[in-house]
């Protein structure tokens, strides 16, 4: 699947290359590790490709938005591991 959308990527970075609009890269990249399972490391060999440098510090946070959400969207509490449930 990774290989299926190595095009987009480089359609899309190719795309931001044209534009000059390089605030959106850290976006873009974070948006095809996230939905397609990009590594970030052939994320940015990509980005190199079109002389484009993806922000570390901007996808990061990113990531850690991502991570937070996540965890508080999810539906399963510490107290589900509690001494009394156990005893149940």
């Amino acid at each position: 699947m990774i290989q299926t959308q190595l095009p987009k990527v480089e359609e899309a970075f190719a795309g931001i290359s044209k534009t000059k609009n390089k605030d959106k890269l850290a976006e873009l990249a974070f948006n095809f590790y996230d939905t397609y399972g990009m590594p970030y490391e052939m994320l940015e060999e990509s980005a190199e490709k079109f002389k484009l440098k993806i922000d570390e510090d901007a996808f990061e946070k990113l990531l850690d938005k991502q991570r937070e959400q996540s965890r508080a969207k999810t539906k399963i509490k510490g107290e589900i591991f509690s001494e009394r449930s156990r005893k149940k």
